[in-house]
Protein backbone atom coordinates (compact mmCIF):
# COMPACT_ATOMS: atom_id res chain seq x y z
CA UNK A 1 0.00 0.00 0.00
CA UNK A 2 0.88 3.67 -0.47
CA UNK A 3 0.23 6.43 1.38
CA UNK A 4 -0.39 9.29 -1.02
CA UNK A 5 -0.47 12.79 1.17
CA UNK A 6 -0.20 15.59 -1.38
CA UNK A 7 -0.04 19.34 -0.73
CA UNK A 8 -3.24 21.40 -0.89
CA UNK A 9 -4.99 24.72 -0.37
CA UNK A 10 -5.95 23.43 3.14
CA UNK A 11 -9.42 24.55 2.94
CA UNK A 12 -10.88 21.71 4.96
CA UNK A 13 -9.09 23.36 8.04
CA UNK A 14 -11.35 26.56 7.81
CA UNK A 15 -13.41 25.61 11.02
CA UNK A 16 -10.16 25.41 13.18
CA UNK A 17 -8.34 28.17 11.40
CA UNK A 18 -10.20 31.14 10.78
CA UNK A 19 -7.82 33.34 9.65
CA UNK A 20 -7.63 31.08 6.60
CA UNK A 21 -11.08 32.50 5.48
CA UNK A 22 -9.38 35.84 4.67
CA UNK A 23 -7.36 34.38 1.84
CA UNK A 24 -10.25 31.62 0.53
CA UNK A 25 -11.50 31.47 -2.66
CA UNK A 26 -13.77 28.71 -4.49
CA UNK A 27 -11.38 28.71 -6.84
CA UNK A 28 -8.49 28.21 -4.62
CA UNK A 29 -8.04 24.28 -5.21
CA UNK A 30 -7.26 25.07 -9.17
CA UNK A 31 -3.68 26.18 -8.03
CA UNK A 32 -2.83 22.57 -6.34
CA UNK A 33 -4.39 20.39 -8.86
CA UNK A 34 -1.56 20.15 -11.71
CA UNK A 35 1.20 19.20 -8.69
CA UNK A 36 -1.55 16.55 -6.89
CA UNK A 37 -1.76 15.12 -9.98
CA UNK A 38 1.98 14.82 -10.95
CA UNK A 39 2.46 13.77 -7.57
CA UNK A 40 -0.26 11.10 -7.47
CA UNK A 41 1.13 9.59 -11.28
CA UNK A 42 4.48 9.45 -9.90
CA UNK A 43 2.94 7.21 -7.16
CA UNK A 44 1.34 4.93 -9.09
CA UNK A 45 4.77 3.53 -10.18
CA UNK A 46 5.80 3.20 -6.87
CA UNK A 47 2.90 0.71 -5.90
CA UNK A 48 3.37 -3.01 -6.98
CA UNK A 49 0.89 -4.25 -9.38
CA UNK A 50 -2.32 -5.36 -7.59
CA UNK A 51 -1.63 -2.69 -4.82
CA UNK A 52 -3.11 -0.01 -3.31
CA UNK A 53 -2.87 3.32 -3.32
CA UNK A 54 -4.94 5.39 -1.03
CA UNK A 55 -5.12 9.34 -1.53
CA UNK A 56 -5.32 11.81 0.57
CA UNK A 57 -5.50 15.81 1.32
CA UNK A 58 -6.73 18.45 4.08
CA UNK A 59 -8.59 19.83 1.17
CA UNK A 60 -12.90 19.29 1.02
CA UNK A 61 -12.81 20.99 -2.72
CA UNK A 62 -13.50 18.00 -5.09
CA UNK A 63 -10.96 19.98 -7.62
CA UNK A 64 -8.07 18.80 -5.14
CA UNK A 65 -9.34 15.04 -4.48
CA UNK A 66 -12.24 13.57 -6.73
CA UNK A 67 -10.96 15.31 -9.87
CA UNK A 68 -7.10 14.75 -9.45
CA UNK A 69 -7.99 10.60 -8.89
CA UNK A 70 -10.82 10.60 -11.48
CA UNK A 71 -8.11 12.03 -14.10
CA UNK A 72 -5.00 9.78 -13.04
CA UNK A 73 -7.02 6.97 -13.40
CA UNK A 74 -8.81 8.14 -16.82
CA UNK A 75 -5.66 8.95 -17.98
CA UNK A 76 -4.34 5.71 -17.17
CA UNK A 77 -5.54 3.80 -19.81
CA UNK A 78 -6.89 1.13 -17.67
CA UNK A 79 -3.31 0.39 -15.31
CA UNK A 80 -5.35 1.79 -12.37
CA UNK A 81 -9.06 1.40 -11.01
CA UNK A 82 -10.84 3.02 -8.25
CA UNK A 83 -11.72 0.22 -6.02
CA UNK A 84 -13.94 -0.15 -2.91
CA UNK A 85 -13.29 -1.20 0.96
CA UNK A 86 -14.17 -4.81 1.05
CA UNK A 87 -13.69 -3.93 4.97
CA UNK A 88 -12.37 -0.67 6.32
CA UNK A 89 -9.17 -0.77 7.88
CA UNK A 90 -10.27 -0.28 11.67
CA UNK A 91 -10.82 3.01 12.99
CA UNK A 92 -10.83 5.05 9.67
CA UNK A 93 -13.98 7.09 9.05
CA UNK A 94 -14.63 7.74 5.48
CA UNK A 95 -17.46 8.73 3.43
CA UNK A 96 -17.92 8.25 -0.63
CA UNK A 97 -16.82 11.24 -2.42
CA UNK A 98 -19.45 13.96 -4.23
CA UNK A 99 -20.51 13.54 -6.99
CA UNK A 100 -20.91 17.24 -8.48
CA UNK A 101 -19.10 20.59 -7.84
CA UNK A 102 -19.00 23.11 -10.35
CA UNK A 103 -16.11 25.32 -10.30
CA UNK A 104 -16.82 28.79 -12.59
CA UNK A 105 -13.18 29.64 -14.56
CA UNK A 106 -13.00 31.50 -17.10
CA UNK A 107 -16.60 31.76 -18.02
CA UNK A 108 -16.51 27.38 -17.99
CA UNK A 109 -17.89 25.62 -15.37
CA UNK A 110 -16.16 22.22 -14.56
CA UNK A 111 -18.30 19.27 -13.29
CA UNK A 112 -21.21 17.12 -13.98
CA UNK A 113 -24.16 19.05 -14.89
Amino acid sequence: MCDCQAPCSGDGTLRKSPDLWSRWHPNAGLSCHRLQRSILKRTATLVKVGGVIVYSTCALNPIEDEAVVGSVVAASEGALELGEWKEAPKGLKYEKGVSSWKVKSGGRCFGKQ
